[in-house]
């Protein structure tokens, strides 16, 4: 069910876990500055046409408030290089140079700290912010799952790159074997699925028949709205244990594939709620990436740490903690009452007066009392709380 004043409520939630337009501007400028530095004639990767671009939270526009953002950006060396000339190592390392270059000269503080795929440089202004690199050179080839329309395929085809991963046993040696990624083949693909909308909302996003370029954080399509909420409450689920956090491309991933075109904000959520664990295969692989199939997005759960920390059964708790929290969330209709809810479910402090202004609910009569919310048997407690 939807109605105006369970739009408001999401919209006000919304409001307080919103990255602002300032914040996505700066963190674009982060990738422009890299851009440049690396593109300068005395860069070690100059040779090779490197192309930095922003991936991730950051490029889809579903970034929410954080103590620290991470910021992923490729690094694509298009020419010059091939497996057949350097390893892994040495494509990685090339890379490295010119960040521990850019570090030097931008007065980062720390160091360019080694991640298995990527480096990492840790900034801090305003907002704290890490930036992941990840090294890549253009891959052989793509693959995309069935039902792809094939103007999309064609398309990612193009973005698929061979990346590096310190943990393979051929890591320093020449060899034809690499990983593959295509991070903006994914996020075309979650475009493509932004603008599966109802056509009276799809005309906010089009123009004499070409879709709207803006970037996607100006967007705001419900698909996009929907992972933000998604993300902030496992954000607070698992506060304290974030080891136990199902990873941001898998829960986007399941939330698109959800996802049947619904203009209105909570029939949105509602269906991506209801959907996405039926978007979870029973056998290998669980959750594959759409532009590369062979890639399972959900390969942690069956890994020996995984199982220890049992993944798989936590995100399926805080599935279940999700449905249920939204559902109370939406259907209360006193001020008091939602204003805790909001709390204990999201971890945002909204007075009662305050949201019940802008859900248009007015304030309670009464001082909201202290109360136990009963969302029904066997649902997890948040980590937050234990």
């Amino acid at each position: 069910m939807s109605d105006r004043i369970s739009r408001r409520i999401l919209e006000a939630i919304l409001a307080e876990v919103e990255l602002p337009d300032s914040a996505y501007e700066r963190a674009y400028r982060r990738y422009h500055d890299l851009g440049e530095w690396f593109q300068r004639p005395e860069a070690a990767c100059h040779p090779f046409d490197p192309h930095v671009y922003a991936q991730g939270s950051f490029r889809l526009g579903t970034v929410v408030l954080s103590d620290e953002y991470d910021l992923d950006m490729g690094c694509r060396l298009r020419s010059g290089l091939s497996k057949a000339s350097h390893t892994q190592r040495a494509l990685k390392h090339l890379v490295k140079a010119d960040l521990a270059a850019y570090r030097t000269a931008r007065g980062i503080e720390h160091g360019v700290e080694e991640k298995p795929r990527c480096w990492r440089l840790r900034y801090k202004d305003e907002l704290s912010f890490h930036l992941d690199a990840v090294p890549s050179i253009p891959a052989d080839h793509a693959m995309a799952e069935a039902g792809v329309p094939a103007p999309l395929s064609e398309a990612v085809a193009n973005h698929a790159g061979s990346i590096t991963d310190n943990r393979l046993p051929n890591y320093a040696i020449i060899s034809p074997d690499w990983p593959v990624s295509n991070s903006e083949g994914h996020a075309l693909w979650f475009e493509h699925r932004m603008r599966t909308i109802s056509p009276g909302f799809a005309q906010g996003f089009m123009t004499a028949g070409q879709v709207d370029e803006r970037p996607a954080y100006r967007r705001k399509t419900p698909l996009q709205r929907c992972v933000q909420l998604l993300k902030h409450h496992r954000n607070t689920h698992f506060a304290g244990r974030t080891d136990l956090m199902p990873a941001s491309v898998l829960l986007t991933t399941l939330a698109a594939h959800a996802y049947q075109g619904e203009g209105d904000l909570v029939l949105a959520l509602q269906r991506i709620l209801a959907d996405m664990g039926g978007k979870v295969r029973a056998s290998f692989p669980r959750v594959p990436n759409p532009v590369n199939p062979e890639e399972d997005f959900a390969d942690r759960w069956g890994r020996p740490e995984g199982r220890q920390l049992d993944l798989e059964g936590n995100f399926w708790a805080w599935l279940r903690q999700a449905q249920n929290s939204f559902a109370a969330i939406l259907s209360s209709r006193d001020a008091g009452d939602l204003a805790e809810l909001v709390k204990e479910h999201l971890r945002i402090p909204i007075s009662p007066e305050r949201l019940g202004a802008s859900v248009g609910l007015g304030a309670p009569a009464v001082p909201a009392s202290p109360r136990v919310q009963q969302l029904g048997a066997n649902v997890p407690r948040p980590w937050c709380r234990e």
